[in-house]
């Protein structure tokens, strides 16, 4: 397209055309750059250049818009005319993905003549790629009120019809997955519940002094095949705001099971610089009373700290009278007969 070219005077329709603007009228110089948007759209995307030693080439379908630009420019009364370079203008942007564009151009368009049945369809086209689904419908039914016979209107109509039925299948399919996971969520909770009660353990809320450790970590409380129940459990050390999270603690477990292999002889964790923390020198505190049970119970569990002994297995602490499980057990570790345990067992213990 000559307009656009690297050098437009060497076009060899370039003297046509400037006698066109000089002496031609409106409408036929929009009418000139109409065609001229037709053929350039024809043309498409192919790289076109007008000189071998120049690389730079000319995209159809952006000249094409420019024409139905400038003929819309000259402002003819001619509302079919202007409808349709409007409507052609809308399929150079659908082709490039500024579906903005061709909704405003057919928008336009339509309301200068609202038989223009393209103009409809590429709104459609465009709603359809912005996932306004039932505008879609509605554009190509405008369209086929037209043109009943449109095959392509009715393709397209039909390919949005889909799509709003995969969307509410996807909808429903998620609901019921949703429900379903609710549904399993709460069997496993009264399943955990449940096996609580048995045991006799108060279940309580997380504790709000330490609720960045239930942030950290992630584990749920289960019960195996042969009905043991295995928790989470949480070992603090604060003299060193240290911690440990171990992912499946059995009932019947003790607590010396795990530290042979967390705390292994002669090997000491990087933060413990003074090497107090050896297995055999460590002591386990635990708060009972700290959160209030779930469930109301007959007495009032006291707040305090008691000492658990390593050999002691989990479901004798979690059953202890006083004890309510926070969620997940939480236990403060630290080096025995040390200025820094005299402190924490000297800590009140407050109810949450």
């Amino acid at each position: 397209l000559f307009l656009f070219s690297p050098d437009p005077t060497q076009h060899p329709d370039f003297e046509a055309f400037r006698h066109l603007a000089d002496d031609g009228t409106p409408e036929q110089i929009a009418e000139e750059w109409k065609d001229r948007g037709n053929r350039a759209f024809a043309r498409g995307s192919k790289k076109d250049y007008l000189n071998p030693e120049d690389r730079e080439f000319v995209d159809g379908y952006h000249d094409a818009a420019l024409c139905y630009t400038k003929a819309l420019a000259q402002q003819i009364d001619k509302p079919e005319f202007n409808s349709t370079c409007l409507s052609n203008r809308a399929a150079c942007n659908l082709v490039v993905g500024n579906y903005r564009r061709v909704l405003e151009d057919c928008d336009e368009a339509l309301r200068l003549n609202p038989r223009n049945v393209k103009a409809a369809w590429r709104a459609a086209k465009a709603l359809i790629e912005t996932g306004k689904l039932d505008a879609a419908v509605a554009m190509c039914d405008r369209a086929l009120a037209v043109e009943p016979d449109n095959k392509t209107v009715k393709a397209d109509r039909q390919r949005a019809l889909q799509k709003i039925k995969d969307a509410h299948d996807a909808e429903e399919g998620r609901k019921r997955q949703l429900a379903t996971q609710r549904a399993d969520q709460q069997v496993y909770v009264d399943t955990v519940l449940s096996a609580l009660d048995i045991r006799g353990i108060k279940m309580g809320r997380k504790l709000q002094s330490v609720k960045e450790i239930y942030e950290k970590y992630e584990g749920q409380i289960r019960i195996d095949d042969a009905g043991e129940m295995h928790f989470p459990a949480v070992f603090l050390y604060d003299e060193h705001s240290q911690s440990d999270f171990i992912q499946d603690f059995s009932e019947n477990q003790t607590f010396q099971d795990h530290f042979s292999y967390m705390f292994p002889e002669d090997s000491f964790a990087p933060w413990d610089v003074e090497q107090k923390y050896a297995a055999k020198n460590l002591e386990i505190y635990v708060q009972t009373g700290a959160v209030k049970p779930l469930k109301p119970c007959d007495a009032t569990p006291k707040s305090k700290w008691v000492k658990v002994r390593q050999t002691t297995p989990l479901i004798k602490v979690l059953t202890h009278a006083d004890y309510v499980l926070p969620y997940w057990p939480v236990f403060y570790v630290v080096a025995a007969d040390s200025p820094f345990r005299n402190a924490l067992i000297k800590r009140p213990v407050e109810c949450e």
